[in-house]
C-alpha cells in the first residue's frame, strides 16, 4: 500500500475535480470525508472542497460504503463500474478507482477515490 504521505497534491491537481479523500475511522468504524472534488460533489449533491472531516452523507455513503470497506479489507485498489441517478437527476455511468493509503504500510488510514463519467453509448 502506498503511504499517505507520498500523495503529491500538486501532481493530482488536474484530476482533483473527479477525486475525493476519505479518512478511515478505526475506533468506531465508518469513514469521514477529507475533501471532495467538484464533479463528485455535484454528482452526489455534496458540498465540495475541504469538508473538515464530515461524515459521509447518506447518499454518498450508500453509493460508496461497500467499495470503501472492500478496499480497506483487501488493502488493495478496487475498481468498479457504476450506473446511478445523480443528485441533478441525470442517469450516469462512471468508473471508479479506490486506492487505500497507509501510514505504517499495514493499516489503511485513508482512501483516495477517483470517478470518471463514461460516455453515453445508446
Amino acid at each position: 500500500m502506498p503511504p499517505r504521505a507520498a500523495l503529491d497534491m500538486a501532481a493530482l491537481a488536474r484530476w482533483r475535480t473527479h477525486a475525493a479523500s476519505v479518512e478511515v475511522e478505526h475506533d468506531g468504524g465508518g469513514f469521514r470525508i477529507g475533501w471532495v472534488g467538484e464533479w463528485l460533489a455535484e454528482h452526489h449533491g455534496a458540498p465540495r472542497g475541504a469538508l473538515g472531516g464530515e461524515e459521509l452523507s447518506r447518499e454518498i455513503g450508500a453509493a460508496l460504503s461497500g467499495d470503501l470497506e472492500r478496499a480497506s479489507a483487501l488493502k488493495a485498489p478496487v475498481f468498479t463500474l457504476r450506473a446511478e441517478t445523480s443528485a441533478t437527476g441525470d442517469d450516469t455511468q462512471y468508473s471508479q478507482l479506490i486506492l487505500p493509503l497507509s501510514d505504517d504500510g499495514d493499516n489503511v488510514v485513508a482512501l483516495l477515490v477517483a470517478a470518471y463519467p463514461l460516455p453515453n453509448v445508446h
